[in-house]
């Protein structure tokens, strides 16, 4: 399911979902398999991939745009 929160911080797990972090996220070692959701300068991974791409090239969505 989505994860949501204010300040999202997830370390070596697989998301079935998305990611919703109204303040920010933080993603380590994690497998996500919808997409981000996180305020823009407010969003940083190591070793994750995101809806099948490298974190590192994966630019979140605007929090607001979240209908789930």
């Amino acid at each position: 399911g989505d994860v949501r929160g204010p300040d999202v911080d997830i370390s070596d797990s697989t998301v079935e979902g998305s990611v919703v972090g109204s303040n920010g996220v933080d993603l380590d070692g994690v497998t996500v398999t919808g997409h981000v959701y996180a305020p823009s300068g407010s969003f940083s991974c190591s070793d994750s991939t995101i809806n099948g791409q490298d974190c590192g090239s994966y630019t979140p969505r605007d929090p607001d745009e979240f209908d789930g």
